[in-house]
Order: structure tokens, then C-alpha cells, then sequence
């Protein structure tokens, strides 16, 4: 069912980025991830984080970041490891079958991502990219919906930098960046 938020502009957002979030779903779900998990995978790609740096990066609270890290290291994708100079923290490290299995499911929604765009050329893929990054939610302030790690908007000169808040990236953000940034932005060159 479409969503009925009295803007047919906004209404087609969501429900874009809606399609796009089931059939990322449906593909990270072949590899036993979901966009949350699969996010999480890639922060600690990056390098070792404690609980609250990963809670704190994916905007999850620090429950559902131990559920999360449950299931991740009963199938031996993360490790808890201790920190070493502070012992109250524990910090989370991916292991190579996290690493071989972040691989494979980034794959799977990077091709979800490019599929999603596959009808529009290089020109309207700009322009989509241009005209989302303009969409703006007056309610939420710039620092409550950052983009993206990135997520470069295209501005004109008229555009403030502090009024850009794109639905889709608070999306993004909010449900696993990997394939919503590649299908909102496309990937960085």
C-alpha cells in the first residue's frame, strides 16, 4: 500500500526508498543479515569499535546493539574482545568469516542498488540525486538526520548547507546506508 501523506512528492520518496529496503531486504536475508546488520558488519570493518561507538554510529540503542551482536557472534562473525587499557569495555572486532560474509551480502545490495536506478541514464541519476538532496524536513534539525558516510549532495550556490536534510538519507541512516546511498547517490567517483 502506498503511503497517503497528502504529498504525492513525498509519497513517491517513500515509497521508492520502501521498494528499494524489501528487496535489499530480501537479499541480505540469503546471507543472514538484515540492512541493520549488514551496516554494523561495515562499521567494524573499519576497525574495532566498543558497543556504545557502534550504538552511537547506527543510531541503535545499546539493547538492540547487543541483540544484534548476539546473533552476529553465535555465527562467528564478530568477536567481543576486551579493551586494553579499560577493562569495563568491550570491543567488537570482525573476524574473516564477518569480512568474507560482509563481502558476499554488500555485493548482493550493491547489485539490489544498481538495479533499482537501472532505468534512469547517468543524466536523470544526477538530476535525482540533485533534487533529493534538496528535500528537506523543516522539522528535524541538520545535525538529527546527517547523510551518510559519503553522501555528497549537489548544491547550488543558493543552497544552504545547513537546510540540507534529504529524506532519503535519513533513511539511509536509519535502515542501513550500503544500498540506499548507492541507489539514492550513486556510487562516489
Amino acid at each position: 500500500m502506498r503511503p497517503a501523506t497528502g504529498s504525492d512528492a513525498v509519497d513517491a520518496i517513500i515509497y521508492a526508498a520502501h521498494r528499494i529496503r524489501i528487496t535489499t531486504g530480501a537479499a541480505l536475508r540469503e546471507h543472514g543479515l538484515s540492512l541493520s546488520s549488514l551496516k554494523l558488519l561495515r562499521a567494524l570493518a573499519e576497525g574495532d569499535r566498543s558497543m556504545r561507538e557502534v550504538s552511537q554510529a547506527l543510531h541503535v540503542s545499546p539493547r538492540t546493539i547487543t541483540d544484534m551482536i548476539d546473533g552476529l557472534e553465535a555465527r562467528g562473525l564478530v568477536a567481543r574482545c576486551p579493551h586494553p587499557s579499560d577493562r569495563r569495555v568491550t570491543r567488537l572486532h570482525l573476524t574473516e568469516a564477518g569480512t568474507h560474509e560482509l563481502a558476499g551480502a554488500s555485493t548482493e545490495a550493491e547489485r539490489v542498488a544498481a538495479t533499482a536506478v537501472s532505468a534512469l541514464d547517468q543524466r536523470e541519476q544526477h538530476t535525482l540525486r540533485t533534487l533529493l538532496a534538496r528535500v528537506c524536513v523543516p522539522a528535524a534539525q541538520p545535525q538529527d538526520c546527517p547523510p551518510p558516510a559519503g553522501y555528497l549532495p549537489v548544491l547550488s550556490e543558493s543552497d544552504s548547507s545547513d537546510s540540507i536534510c534529504s529524506a532519503m538519507a535519513m533513511e539511509a541512516v536509519a535502515a542501513g546506508e550500503g544500498a540506499l546511498r548507492m541507489a539514492v547517490t550513486g556510487p562516489i567517483r
